[in-house]
């Protein structure tokens, strides 16, 4: 099993922290160590935080996802290894055009959300429901191919029509199903993501509030806003067909990759990268480790 040099930090919460590490065999492979206190969490918490490594795992090595590579428990804590997203993320780069004032092209935007959708429809067809998708959780390779992360909610379903009823996730990209307390399924994530196209033309969120509830009351009832003009009609009317109130209407992820304008990036995409959607080795089984990490 590799040895890991710690380089920085790159994020921390409450009960975590995320590195940048080097492969100490080859210290031209970098990766992200999550690094997960368990010490202090009931059953309850170590079950969902063991979560994110049971999702990834199930996972071949995909174009469109973080590639995760293994898990250990180190020292109190759950070290999960990921590949290193160089380009950032989304959120990063929506700031970024906001700063500049100027809105990204529609071909970008296109190629983003045809990626997006790929990586969601293998998720999907895993039946694996990913229930927080948002721009901090798309990131970007150092080509600027667009990779799903952070599966730490992340839910596995029995078969493509179960449903859940948990109400968790981002409040700004929860599905109407959702903030109402409903049952939900695979289409909240189809809304999540039309919510991140709408923000990617538009530069803010489609639903405003104060507080949680007016969020959860806008989402619920006030008129789904079209996008800007500026982009064509087939990508505005995928935005609204996406974030369609009614579950059922919305496009699986199947359907959005062969609708345009998405089927043109589609088709491009599988020109490039003709056999990457199919091979790939098994992940990694979890290991107990207590040498792994190194200080830098």
């Amino acid at each position: 099993m590799p040895v890991y040099k710690k380089v920085r930090l790159i994020g921390s919460g409450s009960f975590g922290r995320a590195y940048l590490v080097r492969d100490k065999d080859d210290e031209q492979k970098l990766y992200v160590m999550k690094l997960i206190d368990i010490s202090q969490m009931d059953g309850k918490m170590r079950e969902d935080t063991f979560n994110e490594a049971k999702v990834l795992s199930t996972l071949k090595p995909h174009p469109f996802i973080i590639r995760y590579h293994q898990s250990y428990i180190y020292e109190d804590h759950l070290c999960i290894i990921m590949d290193f997203a160089a380009g950032g993320d989304i959120a990063a780069r929506i700031r970024e055009q906001k700063r500049s004032g100027q809105r990204f092209d529609e071909s970008l935007i296109k190629r983003w959300i045809a990626q997006a959708t790929i990586g969601l429809n293998y998720l999907h067809n895993m039946h694996i429901l990913h229930r927080d998708l948002k721009p901090q959780n798309l990131f970007l390779t150092a080509n600027d191919d667009l990779q799903i992360g952070d599966f730490g909610i992340a839910k596995i379903l029995e078969s493509p029509s179960a449903c859940t009823q948990t109400t968790i996730g981002t409040p700004y990209y929860l599905s109407p199903e959702i903030c109402k307390g409903e049952s939900y399924s695979l289409p909240a994530d189809i809304w999540s993501l039309g919510c991140i196209l709408y923000e990617l033309a538009s530069l803010t969120v489609p639903f405003h509030a104060n507080d949680l509830k007016g969020l959860v009351d806008s989402i619920s009832k006030l008129p789904v806003p079209a996008m800007p003009s500026v982009y064509s009609d087939e990508l505005r009317q995928l935005c609204i067909d996406m974030l369609n109130r009614d579950p059922s209407r919305r496009p699986t992820a199947a359907q959005i990759i062969r609708l345009s304008p998405i089927k043109e990036e589609i088709d491009k995409i599988k020109s490039k990268r003709r056999n990457s959607f199919s091979t790939g080795i098994a992940p990694l089984a979890p290991v107990r480790s207590s040498s792994a990490v190194e200080a830098a």
